[in-house]
């Protein structure tokens, strides 16, 4: 793949991220999300370039905010849309919801909503691939509460101690102290702090770099991914993003509109709401605007991606939607290992 094809690959990734987490939204705007949820929206440079980095044998575990993951490494929007919504056309029936969705067949075995859990389980499955010399490292993508818990210190000692093939990946996306609901926070300002200090202190090897910088973050999780892949040993990603204004303390909201890509060509302005954002950290419309400016794609060709993304987009929501609900009696079911029903 040449350079030009790749920036456009990523371009389409991140468009997919962004309209799917917009539809989910629309579904909320209309009452039909059965549960909490949330959007990645922001952060989707993050999601593509760590997945792109990763290979087919890698394992990549996550957490609740975790649609960007899913889709960046492949997972069908159909499926999600019908997840979320507790229908039958679901990866799990309809069973883990917004919170809990799983995609083993693309090496995604676990997502979880706990705060700090993912670290200690992902080390554990660096550790199994180190001790049966299986191929591939483990990736773990977080966020920065994680690193108010106990899990995440003794997760990041072991994987120093053990010296594991694991990929920590925090997305840093500031949420004030206001908007927590918790007094617990590090004891450093929390949007100046150094997060990669941490487990500096542990011997691990680390790195700090902007969630607008699509390109940077592509050669950086490249690097990182093959250098833990080469060592066998962990490495820490602190990626800085800024919160997106619709990102609620409780229930994510439309800030303003939804994504126009001709503000990149100055046609219009975002809504008030958005458009500090939008300028200056939106991975998406800065990567549309620097490709733009490169030539490397034009407004025409921008706009068709954007129509056939938005048609498959709205074909899966509605697909979802028409979904049945999953019968009563399926809650007995896949309620242990091996059993199919039960009465």
């Amino acid at each position: 793949m040449s350079a030009l094809e790749s920036m456009k690959d990523s371009f389409e990734r991140m468009l997919l991220i962004r309209r799917f987490e917009e539809g989910m939204l629309r579904l909320h705007r209309r009452r039909l999300l059965p549960c909490h949820f949330h959007v990645s929206i922001g952060q989707e440079a993050t999601a593509v370039a760590v997945c792109r980095a990763a290979e087919e044998h890698d394992v990549l575990f996550t957490n609740h905010r975790s649609n960007g993951h899913l889709i960046a490494r492949g997972a069908d929007p159909g499926w999600m849309f019908a997840e979320q919504l507790g229908r039958v056309g679901g990866n799990t029936n309809g069973k883990g919801g917004t919170l809990h969705m799983i995609a083993p067949e693309l090496g995604m075995p676990w997502t979880t909503s706990l705060v700090g859990c993912v670290v200690p389980l992902a080390v554990g499955a660096a550790l199994v691939h180190k001790q049966q010399r299986r191929p591939g490292v483990v990736i773990a993508f977080f966020g920065d509460g994680v690193m108010e818990e106990g899990a995440f210190y003794e997760g990041i000692n072991l994987a120093a101690l053990w010296q594991v093939p694991l990929v920590c990946v925090c997305e840093n996306n500031g949420v004030p102290a206001e908007l927590r609901g918790l007094d617990t926070t590090q004891p450093s300002t929390f949007l100046a702090r150094r997060l990669a200090d941490i487990p500096s202190a542990f011997g691990i090897p680390c790195a700090t770099i902007d969630g607008a910088d699509v390109e940077g973050l592509s050669d950086l999780m490249t690097e990182v991914v093959g250098t833990v892949r080469r060592n066998l040993a962990p490495y820490f990603v602190e990626v800085r993003t800024t919160r997106y204004p619709g990102n609620r303390a409780l229930w994510p909201e439309l800030a303003g509109a939804e994504t126009d890509l001709g503000w990149a060509w100055d046609d219009g302005e975002p809504p008030e709401e958005l458009a500090a954002w939008s300028r200056h950290s939106d991975p998406l419309m800065g990567f549309v605007r620097r490709l733009a400016g490169q030539g490397a794609i034009s407004r025409d060709e921008a706009t068709r991606i954007d129509a056939a993304i938005a048609a498959r987009i709205d074909e899966a929501m509605e697909s979802a939607i028409g979904s049945p609900h999953p019968p009563p009696d399926s809650a007995y079911r896949d309620v242990w290992a091996g059993q199919e029903t039960s009465s």
